[in-house]
């Protein structure tokens, strides 16, 4: 339970990985070894085969297909973290934390905390909120009660809404009230009896009750129907009043307002009193949701105000816009239904404004899930002159005979016979006018089978109040019953308020791939920032789904808290079974631990690999539309004000020794865009340091890596979401003299990309290299026979093992290299101040060797010539034949 609390009230996220999860592995790589994706580095474990066999490991760091991990929590000093890695194991009971000790936060573990939370610990992101400020130490010696309460839906009670409707005078303006009460009267008519229990307010200058609550049936459903039908408009514009009186209305004996659902549309500010904000915290203090419906640019600014802080949805939509009837009554259903309800709900498979000159045609898809009562809308938007004609072509290329056309004013609406032929359709418009026509289109359609699930897609922003430029992030979940979609063709259209030459509308791709915005892959929600921002102001969100050749039905992933794809072993175990080679050698008990050399496993090519989907369906061709309602801009934001997104998976994938002493590391990452996710960066800055924490608080200060230290390929930037890789070599800074003259290499790298209007992201996440050089040995051979000194050069086997410890992935590369103990000289421009000792050492050695020979020669000189006749018997010089006369 503390687990799911800390993800819901603090935003944490799981400290785990998986073995089918390449941007958060079940293991990775760090400084040669192998080690679980844990936030605690002191928990152990192991990997064997089924078979006991040995597990083998690809360039990824990721064991194969039937590596068992099992995780192990020993009886003595057992690991009390982390809660948000495994929560149920015996023992756990603490978070990660920054500071020094037994629950130390490991930064490089490529987790989701990690790479979603900037590398801070679980504990610093719950410590820095408001709940923790300012507050007293607690006393370890006083029991803590708490106390949960659970409501429900009585079960023989249907759920209770409430429209509050505007009818101001403002109303008749742009037929609004007309347009009000048709989409009113579709709500009412299509409610399954007895499912809802409905109650009307209305409110101009004050309010007024004009139906109590009752339940929608058959004996009541012409009652609420005839109110809607006699509004009229006049007056001002009295928001709380109508709040209040839909709160008395949910207040009873039997019953407090909690659970219930007010749906207020509005077209203007408010001018009476009581106004939202005298009324909001009683609003909030009744815990009923409250969604909005915006009508027109005018209506007051506090709306989505009003549905943030009662959970509720948001809604704006245009004046004069064709199928504005179509959305209303969307946004009616969309705020009272939930996405549980039964399947008699209508499924949007188009909807598009087109202008067009004499003719026009629309291609539209029905699947074999959908196909009964199926209704084409086409409705010429106002105001606009002539008549519109609209006919339809079935699948097969032929006339629909048996459609039935219903012709209303400026509204065309066909009816094709259930079920409808499953295939793609064509629907044919005809204007009388010369002039452009601008018409909006709409094709609904109900499931085939009642108990069949259609798939569906649910659309809803990140926040509905905008104030910063990387706050508008949209969210689009496509589902089919329990399954999710994957891999579909997703895309946002924005309606955005209309400034000079901008455009209206601007499209979004979202994506489900688990890069910024989206914080997991492949789990059926679709991601996407908006930045094409024109100022303050409302804007209008709708999602649009269709199927691609590679798109498929899946399971959902696991739920947080599960650490899916190991075993466990009981709490008291701290070794695991013996183990039998191939050769039938018994090796003994394999003692668990916390990382493993990577030679430890044999490593294999997974290149070509594919995913693994392994019970996915195939899906048919489809197409869905959901509205995805509208959010408030609340600053003046333009796009120029947008900064790039960040690198998140920064990582080091090779390192080898360069020239002249230096060492040359291979980066990869992916490019975010110039604002956000949109459009080309025009630079990334790649910085080093010794120290991990100053790379993100003071990143500007740190040893910048420039063109002139690129090895192999180039800092030119990419589209977004293209994979960059570039060798560098590493600044020397990073180095340390050794008192053998060897350098190692220890520090960190992080970057950050820049774009056209000078502005910059946040820094990446930070990456660790590391390289200890072998011991260096030099051999000095004499011989006292000549007055010669040989110096033997010994070579020296390195082998470097590069751990990338990124946010995202993992990856081991071994490279081994001769390195001469004989360092050549530097070339042009580089420092010799590290490498200067090499030569110290040789020039002390051949001085040694002098002294020793000069001093064998004096000996010799001086002996007396007996002494020399004894030395010539052990050091006998070779005979030299006669030379022959010329």
């Amino acid at each position: 339970m503390v687990h799911e609390w800390a993800h819901y009230r603090y935003g944490v996220f799981d400290e785990y990985g998986s073995v089918d999860d390449s941007r958060y592995p079940l293991t990775y790589c760090h400084a040669g070894k192998v080690k679980l994706n844990a936030c605690s580095s002191r928990i152990s474990f192991t990997a064997r085969m089924t078979n006991e066999a040995n597990c083998t490991m690809d360039e990824k760091c990721r064991f194969n297909e039937g590596c068992v991990v099992t995780v192990y929590q020993p009886v003595k000093n057992p690991v009390e973290s982390s809660i948000m890695f495994m929560p149920y194991l015996a023992n756990v009971s603490q978070f990660c934390d920054d500071k020094d000790g037994s629950n130390v936060h490991n930064p490089f573990a490529p987790s989701k905390q990690n790479v979603l939370c900037k590398q801070q610990s679980t504990w610093k992101v719950i410590s820095s909120n408001a709940d923790f400020q300012k507050l007293p130490r607690p006393d370890p010696s006083k029991s803590i009660h708490v106390t949960f309460e659970e409501a429900q839906q009585k079960e023989d009670l249907a759920p209770r809404v409430v429209l509050v409707l505007d009818v101001s005078g403002s109303m008749d303006d742009y037929k609004r009230l007309h347009f009000l009460k048709e989409a009113a009267t579709r709500y009412i008519g299509d409610i399954k009896d007895g499912s809802r229990r409905l109650a009307i307010v209305t409110f101009s200058f004050n309010s007024h009750v004009k139906h109590t609550l009752m339940p929608v049936n058959v004996n009541s459903r012409n009652g609420f129907l005839n109110i809607i039908r006699r509004l009229n408009a006049n007056g001002g514009t009295c928001i709380g009043c109508g709040l209040e009186s839909a709160l008395e209305l949910l207040t009873t004996v039997s019953e407090t307002p909690e659970g219930a659902v007010i749906v207020l549309m509005s077209d203007g500010e408010e001018n009476q009193d009581p106004t939202i904000a005298d009324v909001l915290p009683k609003v909030i203090a009744s815990k009923v949701v409250v969604s909005t419906l915006a009508l027109g640019a005018t209506a007051d600014h506090r709306l989505e105000e009003l549905a943030t802080s009662t959970r509720g949805k948001a809604f704006a939509f245009r004046d004069l816009k064709g199928n504005l009837v179509e959305e209303l009554e969307a946004a009616f259903v969309s705020s009272t239904t939930s996405q549980h309800d039964p399947v008699s709900r209508a499924h949007t498979l188009l909807e598009s404004e087109e202008e067009f000159t004499r003719v026009f045609e629309k291609k539209f898809h029905v699947d074999a899930d959908v196909g009964n009562a199926t209704m084409v809308r086409v409705t010429r938007n106002l105001p606009q002159t002539g008549t519109i004609e609209a006919r339809l072509t079935d699948p097969s290329g032929q006339p629909c005979q048996k459609c039935q056309k219903t012709v209303n004013g400026n509204e065309v609406v066909i009816s094709i016979p259930s079920p409808a032929k499953v295939g793609t359709w064509t629907l044919h418009v005809e204007s009388s006018s010369s002039s452009n026509v601008e018409v909006s289109i709409s094709v609904k359609s109900q499931a085939s089978k009642a108990n069949d699930e259609p798939i569906r897609v649910s659309c809803e922003m990140a926040g509905l109040l905008v104030d910063k430029p990387d706050g508008a992030v949209i969210y689009a979940k496509v589902t089919k019953g329990t399954k999710v979609v994957l891999d579909a063709v997703v895309f946002a259209t924005v309606y955005r308020p209309k400034r000079s030459n901008e455009p209206h509308t601007v499209t979004i791709p979202l994506y489900d791939n688990g890069r910024d915005p989206d914080t997991q892959a492949n789990d059926g929600t679709y991601s996407g920032y908006f930045v094409q921002f024109t100022g303050k102001g409302r804007y209008a969100v709708t999602a649009h789904v269709s199927r691609q050749k590679t798109t498929r039905l899946a399971d959902p992933r696991s739920g947080s808290g599960s650490f899916f794809s190991t075993t466990l072993f009981s709490a008291s175990s701290t070794t695991a079974p013996s183990t039998t080679t191939e050769a039938g050698t018994e090796t003994g008990a394999i003692e668990p631990a916390s990382e493993y050399p990577i030679t430890d496993f044999k490593m294999v090519n997974s290149t070509g690999q594919a995913t693994n989907t392994t019970g996915d369906e195939a899906v048919e061709p489809f197409e869905r539309v959901a509205s995805g309602g509208s959010f408030q801009v609340t600053e003046d934001i333009v796009q120029k004000q947008v900064p790039p997104g960040d690198i998140r998976d920064l990582a080091i994938t090779g390192i080898h020794p360069g020239a002249n002493g230096s060492m040359v590391v291979e980066l990869t990452w992916t490019w975010p865009g110039a604002q956000l996710t949109y459009g080309n960066a025009s630079g990334v800055e790649i910085r080093a340091s010794r120290e991990f924490g100053v790379l993100s608080s003071a990143f500007e200060k740190q040893t910048k890596i420039t063109e002139a230290d690129v090895v192999q390929g180039n800092l030119d930037p990419l589209p977004p979401g293209a994979k960059h890789t570039v060798s560098v070599h590493l600044p020397r800074i990073l180095s340390t003299l050794r008192p053998d003259g060897a350098l190692d290499w220890s520090g960190y790298l992080a970057a950050r990309v820049t774009n056209a209007d000078s502005l910059h992201s946040k820094t990446s996440n930070v990456v660790q290299v590391s390289h200890t050089a072998p011991p260096v040995t030099t051999t000095v051979a004499t011989t006292t026979t000549e007055v010669t000194t040989t110096v033997a050069t010994t070579t020296t086997e390195v082998t470097t093992t590069v751990a990338t410890t990124t946010q995202a992935s993992t990856t081991e590369e071994a490279t081994t290299t001769e390195v001469p103990t004989t360092v050549p000289p530097l070339t042009g421009g580089e420092s010799s101040r590290f490498v200067v000792s090499h030569w110290v050492w040789i020039l002390i050695g051949c001085v040694a060797a002098a002294i020793v020979v000069a001093a064998v020669i004096a000996i010799v000189v001086k002996m007396n010539p007996a002494k020399r006749k004894i030395y010539r018997l052990f050091v006998r010089k070779p005979r030299q034949r006669p030379q022959a006369s010329a």
